[in-house]
């Protein structure tokens, strides 16, 4: 099967050409949100991989609520309200 036929059948939801150009977009738009964030997502869906989804969902929003107290947290909700980039800092 060609990548068009996944496609048709929704086997996958994209197709790029040139990949690396699209590869490259998706790193530069995670590279421009906060580092704590990401760390966070990526251990959650790790995490995702083994156990059940009611311990799941509660590995997820302990993950998510422990990100409030961040600089990042408010950083990126002040630069939400001031209708600008946000900064973040890892921190």
């Amino acid at each position: 099967m060609d990548a068009d036929e996944a496609l048709r059948i929704g086997l996958v939801n994209a197709v790029h050409d040139p990949v690396l150009e699209k590869a490259r977009e998706v790193a530069e738009l995670l590279a421009s949100k906060s580092p704590l964030a990401l760390a966070a997502a990526k251990r959650a869906l790790n995490h995702a991989l083994q156990g059940d989804h009611v311990e799941n969902l509660q590995r997820e929003a302990d993950e998510f609520g422990g990100l409030f107290g961040s600089e990042d947290a408010r950083e990126g909700l002040t630069a939400f309200a001031e209708k600008r980039e946000a900064h973040f800092t890892g921190r």
